[in-house]
């Protein structure tokens, strides 16, 4: 008389671990699918990060461009630049180069970094209508700012108006 075996047969392992292999790849893409979509959404966050405070920065420097003899002290209006002097006589630069956006201080060496990626910058200025652009600084009451950042393979661009002060 023959004894019941207990236990699993070899057949039955394998299956078995086959199946276990088969669970613990799926998990392991769904989990690299996840860290994946997490490292792009904290790269996108970082730059539009950047990208505010960037703008931000240029719309509190712009906000104080001396107004005197009845015109603001722009000393470059252009496109991709800007050269103004403060209401404390400080002359600030904010300019394109290559792909970051720097700002600059009259009387302080060196330029600084406010943003890297820079897909571009435009500087557009506007009289008092909002509408038409003036000829000189005398006309100047707006100046618009858009920034584009570049990441992920993509561009975001970022844009604000600033109303200059009396």
């Amino acid at each position: 008389m023959r004894r019941p075996q207990h236990g699993f047969t070899l057949l039955e392992m394998v299956l078995a671990l086959v199946m276990l292999a088969s669970l613990a790849a799926l998990g392991g893409l769904t989990l690299g699918h996840g860290v994946s979509a997490y490292a792009a959404a904290a790269d996108a966050s970082a730059a539009l990060a950047q990208q505010r405070y960037a703008l931000e920065r240029m719309v509190r420097e712009l906000r104080q461009v001396a107004y005197v003899a009845g015109q603001y002290s722009f000393a470059v209006m252009a496109a991709s630049s800007v050269i103004f002097t403060k209401n404390d006589g400080t002359q600030v630069s904010l300019t394109l180069n290559g792909s970051q956006l720097q700002i600059g201080y009259g009387g302080v060496a060196g330029m600084y970094t406010l943003a890297d990626h820079v897909a571009g910058v435009v500087f557009s200025y506007y009289q008092a209508d909002g509408v038409t652009q003036p000829a000189t600084a005398v006309n100047a009451a707006f100046v618009d700012v858009e920034l584009a950042i570049s990441h992920g393979g993509g561009t975001t661009p970022m844009r604000t108006r600033v109303g200059l002060r009396i």
